[in-house]
């Protein structure tokens, strides 16, 4: 059996000189195992796979639908957490979209598997990954507050959103960047670390595009500030055993004082950037009653899967957003922050969550009656946490959000040390360090492709 290397069709017919598809020549095309479809080898007798004869012309063969993806050929290798015997990762001729063939990734037992391409492209850069997805029964058997499914990534702790249960195609997108020999890693997953799945996912039409292609225009950051008018909790705590039962309502002079301090972070932060971006900020008060509260290690929070159903719910949009501040007031409720930031909420728009626990408190800080403060502090600081994450899921030197480690002072709550960090301009050693400029040009929503 051959295989048309023009239109890549399969050839049952040993001694065909010419394809019956497309006319082409058939000269020193690829043989095909007829069981696995294996690419063998002009000497091979035998496929080193599954051990069927090459003899097509003595035995009749069935049409090859499915390869086993081999690691090392074509710059391709495979990554298993787990070795179980019941996988597999194929090139599956029948189930595509659009190309010749798609990379399909199977278990019947929790797994994470993935298949993995170098792509030879130009050094020190960041790209633009997108893939086709389809699923077909995918669960993840370890993690339930932020479960992943079928993606796609490059390097560590950097993926795209996921597909779980069954899907038809669609797109999913994630940056990566090139090492400084110009080799891009894309991988395709069924899991994810630590996340372990079941299921089956086919991959196919892999673009990798510069991401400086997507940048050009006005580089202005868009935040949507949720304020959540009221909030409350009612449950028993998981660890105290103690009935927390807590409800709160703004006044308006809570509401005043947040979108003062608001505006104060738009104007501040514009200004601070330094020409590096502007800043944008939509409001928007939300009457719906929210007690989605999590207990984590900090305490009571409105974790970020949380607060994308309770915005989903009340039909919120944030597509076009690249970081989504949450905002609540519940006074007495047990939590050991008052910001915090660094995760995604859909994609990879950040979000913050701001809770105030003491109503009169927070209303004297944020209209500026305390000597020594700066009310947008809050806001800067847990987005900051978001464009550290995003530095280092791309491999991009970054110090952590502290300016006491580089000795600024804590007058305006550190803003100097903000500033500096934001245009990296902090002095070390003889080095600038801080963020690394390419970075606010990624803004999310450049990126952000929607789910169906």
């Amino acid at each position: 059996m051959k295989k048309c290397t023009s239109c890549n069709s399969v050839i049952s017919v040993s001694e065909a000189l010419f394809c019956p598809y497309c006319g082409f020549e058939l000269r020193n095309q690829e043989r095909l195992c007829g069981k696995c479809g294996y690419t063998l080898q002009p000497d091979y007798k035998f496929c080193p796979i599954c051990g069927t004869s090459a003899c097509f012309d003595k035995e009749v063969q069935p049409e090859v639908t499915k390869k086993p993806i081999i690691d090392g050929e074509e710059g391709i290798s495979t990554h298993r957490f787990r070795e179980c015997g019941s996988d597999g990762m194929y090139y599956d001729y029948v189930t595509k979209r659009s190309d010749k063939f798609s990379y399909c990734i199977n278990d019947k037992k929790p797994n994470d598997l993935r298949v993995i391409k170098i792509y030879r492209v130009m050094p020190d850069t960041v790209y633009f990954i997108t893939a086709d997805v389809m699923t077909k029964n995918v669960v993840n058997h370890e993690n339930k507050e932020s479960p992943i499914g079928a993606c796609i990534s490059s390097g560590a702790f950097n993926c795209s959103s996921s597909l779980l249960g069954t899907s038809d195609w669609q797109t999913v997108g994630v940056l990566g960047r090139s090492d400084d020999m110009g080799a891009l890693e894309v991988s395709l997953n069924l899991g994810y670390n630590f996340n372990t799945c079941t299921g089956e996912a086919w991959f196919e039409n892999i673009n990798v595009t510069p991401a400086a292609d997507y940048t050009s225009g006005k580089n202005t950051w868009r935040f949507l500030a949720v304020v959540v008018t009221d909030t409350g909790i009612d449950t028993i705590d998981r660890d105290t055993a103690r009935h927390v039962k807590l409800s709160h309502q703004m006044s308006p002079a809570e509401r005043a004082a947040i979108k003062k301090s608001l505006s104060c972070f738009k104007t501040d932060l514009s200004k601070d950037a330094g020409g590096l971006f502007d800043v944008d900020v939509d409001l928007v008060e939300m009457s719906a009653k929210c007690t989605e509260y999590t207990k984590t290690n900090v305490g009571y929070t409105i974790t970020a899967p949380s607060a994308r159903e309770y915005l989903r719910k009340n039909g919120i949009d944030i597509s076009g957003y690249d970081h989504v501040i949450m905002i609540a007031c519940l006074p007495s409720l047990p939590a050991k922050y008052y910001g915090l930031g660094g995760s995604c909420i859909d994609g990879k728009i950040g979000y913050s969550f701001v809770l105030h626990t003491n109503a009169d408190k927070y209303i004297e800080y944020l209209n500026g009656r305390w000597d020594g403060m700066w009310a947008p502090a809050i806001y800067v600081h847990e987005f900051l946490h978001s464009i550290e994450a995003t530095s280092r899921a791309l491999g991009l030197e970054v110090p952590k959000v502290d300016g006491e480690r580089f000795g600024y002072s804590d007058r305006n709550e550190w803003r100097e040390w903000y500033r500096d960090f934001i245009r990296k301009e902090l002095k070390v050693g003889g080095k600038q360090l801080g963020v690394d400029p390419r970075i606010w040009k990624l803004r999310p929503s450049v990126f952000y492709i929607a789910k169906k």
